[in-house]
């Protein structure tokens, strides 16, 4: 069975049929190999906002909250200091350096804002390999 990658998730359901052949009856076990499609996470500028008044302008050394669809499969919740650079297979980058993650969930994920970022900064999510659009 093909390993989950690149948005591919793979499962392997048996299943029994019971053939009439003649006179007889015959047991055929099958296992058939079922695929779900995963999207990349996806959201735009409007999409990320401050945590604290979920209104449009970061600072740094804040949180940021993310909303989208298919942000993250796996998420959770930071339990512990320093905060988490990965939630499960979920991860942010800002201006191509990981971010800390506070929580992260398939709709929406708070993160740290770099006490060095300014200007404009460049946001990709990642969710166990897909990539969203900077």
């Amino acid at each position: 069975m093909p390993n989950p990658r690149h948005g591919l998730a793979g499962a392997a359901f048996g299943a029994e049929a019971h053939l009439l052949v003649g006179a007889s009856a015959s047991n055929i076990s099958a296992t058939h190999d079922v695929f779900f499609l995963r999207s990349s996470p996806g959201f735009t500028s409007s999409g990320v906002v401050s945590a604290a008044s979920f209104q449009p302008g970061l600072a740094p050394g804040s949180i940021a909250s993310i909303f989208a669809a298919n942000l993250s499969s796996g998420g959770g919740v930071a339990r512990a200091l320093p905060l988490p650079r990965s939630l499960g297979g979920f991860e942010v980058r800002i201006d191509g350096e990981p971010a800390p993650l506070c929580f992260a969930s398939a709709a929406q994920a708070n993160v740290l804002i770099p006490l060095t970022a300014s200007g404009v900064i460049r946001i990709v999510a990642s969710d166990s390999g897909l990539e969203s659009a900077p």
